[in-house]
């Protein structure tokens, strides 16, 4: 039981109303935000976390698992600084992502379970920022190749079970590669008859382990036998990625996903939260609930903006403005900066949804949390996270969110991109 005197979060500085959500966000708490967070604060931040993370030698903690705690994670923060307007020392920053990024590559090819299926937490993470990193390096081929393979070997069945397609270890992480190639590269890297093969073997999955367990509903999955329903372990990361590849499904699919997603919103508390599994519906968990990414409202909003794009049924847009209100309240957390548990992860609800809606009041309210979490106050108060410069967990996914304020019209939530265009 997480303790009541360890806070989950910290007190909003620029809330007024704790009622009013975002929506009281008003002028003045904009005056007194913006009056700070300006485009040369911001460079300034970043210019910090990024000094802060070179000047720091690669340690153990970078050789395990995949991009969300391990090296790869920030080697991938290294590239986006590459390309930030705030970074005067590119190639410097590029050639330590590298370096980084090759220690953790050498490091998994040694050991005899790598985890090779396995996306953010694996070495399918790994092979990606490579690919990343060596845009028209023929040497890439090798591993899309590899990645075509896991592909095939995960639709096959072999290797997990019904159920077992979460994002961070599961079958839709492949599914998060594939889009995020996309994202980076000018053409098709991973066969499309190759993606089908994994969507339609979800979709398969999620069929026959609802039926197994008797659910009311098309799809469900599991993660170590708990119905989580969050982005990270749970079915919002699943029917979000899903969606992103909505033209592999046929109708009947595209139906049970559907009907999946609107029974999830139907699970929305009245203050704006998603239950971190099903076993939870309806349950009140008042200080204790969780705001993440990983488990709640702050991952419900990136699934809604994938529904809205999909469908252009404002009833997502409701059900994410809902969440957003909740976040602004409770989203500056005190696990840390990080992407999965931390106040960088809140930001980028905001950020995502002013990249989709072009409202102002939502690129203030991510502008207001990067100004709450790189305060004294926050930095005295937070705790420490266990890998501090990883990217899920730590400062390289805060730079990632202040590089990508620093250009909101761009902005992508890092590995786990949206389709926006």
């Amino acid at each position: 039981m997480f303790s009541k005197w360890l806070p989950r979060y910290m007190e909003n500085p620029f809330q007024k109303n704790a009622k009013k959500g975002a929506e009281s966000v008003s002028v003045a708490d904009h005056t007194v935000c913006l009056q700070y967070v300006t485009k040369t604060w911001l460079e300034n931040e970043a210019r910090q976390l990024l000094k802060k993370i070179m000047n720091r030698s690669p340690s153990n903690d970078d050789l395990h698992g995949g991009a969300y705690t391990g090296g790869a994670g920030i080697a991938y923060a290294m590239l986006k600084a590459s390309s930030s307007s705030f970074n005067h020392d590119r190639e410097e920053s590029t050639k330590y992502g590298k370096r980084v990024l090759m220690l953790h590559l050498e490091a998994v090819r040694k050991k005899e379970s790598n985890r090779e299926t396995c996306y953010l937490l694996g070495s399918l993470s790994i092979y990606v920022v490579c690919i990343l990193y060596g845009k028209t390096n023929e040497g890439n081929k090798r591993l899309i190749d590899r990645i075509t393979e896991i592909g095939h070997l995960i639709a096959s069945g072999d290797v997990l079970g019904d159920g077992d397609d979460e994002l961070l270890a599961g079958r839709v992480g492949f599914l998060a590669a594939v889009m995020t190639l996309r994202e980076h590269l000018a053409h098709k890297t991973i066969p499309d008859n190759c993606v089908k093969k994994v969507v339609n073997k979800i979709i398969a999955s999620g069929r026959s382990y609802a039926s197994s367990k008797q659910f009311e509903v098309p799809l469900m999955y599991q993660y170590h036998g708990r119905h989580y329903l969050g982005a990270a372990h749970g079915l919002m990361g699943i029917l979000q990625m899903l969606l992103c590849f909505v033209e592999f499904l046929d109708e009947k699919a595209k139906s049970d996903v559907l009907e999946t997603l609107d029974w999830t919103v139907s699970l929305q508390l009245k203050n704006g939260n998603i239950p971190s599994k099903v076993e939870e519906e309806e349950v009140d968990r008042g200080e204790n609930e969780l705001v993440h990414w990983c488990h709640g409202a702050t991952g419900a909003v990136h699934l809604m903006i994938v529904a809205y794009l999909r469908t252009h049924n404002k009833k997502y847009l409701k059900s994410a403005d809902a969440a957003l209100n909740l976040i602004w309240e409770k989203g500056i957390l005190m696990k840390g900066p990080g992407l999965c548990h931390g106040a960088a992860g809140s930001g980028y609800a905001f950020l995502l949804f002013h990249r989709l809606t072009n409202e102002q009041r939502y690129l203030d309210c991510a502008l207001c949390i990067a100004k709450a979490f790189c305060s004294k106050d926050f930095r005295g108060k937070a705790r420490t996270p266990d890998r501090p410069y990883s990217l899920f967990e730590g400062i390289s996914g805060a730079l990632c969110f202040i590089c990508d304020l620093l250009e909101p019209d761009k902005a992508q939530f890092p590995l786990v991109p949206i389709p926006f265009s």
